[in-house]
């Protein structure tokens, strides 16, 4: 599953962004190149700020690993429930899941030799959509239940199986957490240069002061453009590695022996799919070109026959 490199990556970002630059650029030069007297006043100040730019992005960092963990648990699903107004499926509804599910874990044991068990959860939604939280909660709208046939159905529950298989649900939810905690650290940033920009343009005496404060707030304004620049390299490492998640949860389910259900949906997606065009929206994508898609899954089926 590779978790401990998401854990890792999260690490990175808090200390890159979140803590050690806090104090390097703003608690020490106060401490050494103000005047004792004013930094007497303002100390506690200081410290105040310091005590929340460095709390708050580990306070973040734990409570979306501790989400992230809690996903895999009943509380879990009882709190995705409640925050995506999600429910169970109607007798109806898992009478047509049931046989489908069942033939997937059948060919997952014989494939894979593991066993799995996952929890089906309706949105009452009329897109058709599906996605896996947590490690084992598969999310599917009433739309996907009304539009597809069972055999395209079987192919998206055995997509889903597959981003379970891997472990992309949960390492998602991590790095999207080392995503936010990155976001909160450059609006703590933002913050202080703001304060300290204020402060440059209060201080009257003596005239020097005001202008450390204000060419103070504008060095550091420039250190958001190499942290902005780690937060891209962020973004389209993980775009890439969710493309590259379709591609693998694609082949997953051509080996359980589900490719033309898939096929015949991605064919009516490849339809009425509209992609924005340019370099930014081509690396920015969730989800590969479905053609590409569809491209590598007959090459696929073409090799195993």
């Amino acid at each position: 599953m590779k978790i401990p490199l998401a854990i890792l990556w999260n690490s990175f970002i808090l200390a890159t962004i979140g803590q050690l630059p806090i104090y390097l650029f703003i608690m020490l030069p106060v401490r050494f190149l103000l005047n004792e007297q004013f930094y007497s006043l303002y100390k506690n100040i200081f410290i105040d700020i310091k005590s929340v730019l460095m709390t708050l992005p580990v306070t973040c960092f734990l409570a979306v690993t501790l989400i992230s963990l809690l996903s895999a648990t009943p509380l879990g699903t009882f709190l995705f429930r409640i925050s995506l107004a999600l429910r169970k499926p109607s007798i109806r509804e898992m009478n047509r899941i049931n046989p489908l599910l069942e033939e997937i874990m059948r060919s997952v044991k014989t494939k894979y030799q593991k066993n799995y068990s996952y929890k089906i959860l309706v949105a009452d939604d009329l897109t058709v959509n599906s996605a896996v939280i947590g490690s084992n909660i598969l999310i599917i709208t009433t739309g996907t239940l009304k539009t597809l046939s069972d055999e395209e159905l079987q192919s998206i529950l055995a997509h889903k199986t597959g981003h379970i298989f891997y472990g992309e649900p949960l390492r998602s939810s991590l790095i999207l957490g080392a995503d936010f905690c990155g976001d909160l650290a450059i609006k703590c940033y933002t913050l202080v240069i703001k304060f300290l920009a204020l402060i440059g343009e209060l201080i009257a005496t003596p005239p020097i002061l005001g202008l450390f404060f204000n060419a103070y707030s504008f060095i550091l304004s420039l250190l958001l453009w190499p942290i902005n620049l780690i937060k891209l390299i962020h973004c389209l490492l993980y775009k890439w590695m969710m493309r590259k998640a379709e591609y693998k949860a694609d082949q997953f389910t051509v080996n359980l022996g589900f490719g033309s259900g898939l096929i015949n949906f991605l064919t009516k997606e490849a339809d009425i799919e509209i992609r924005k065009h340019g370099f930014w929206n081509k690396y920015t994508a969730s989800n590969p070109p479905t053609e590409l898609r569809l491209d590598k899954i007959e090459l696929q089926m073409i090799n195993t026959l």
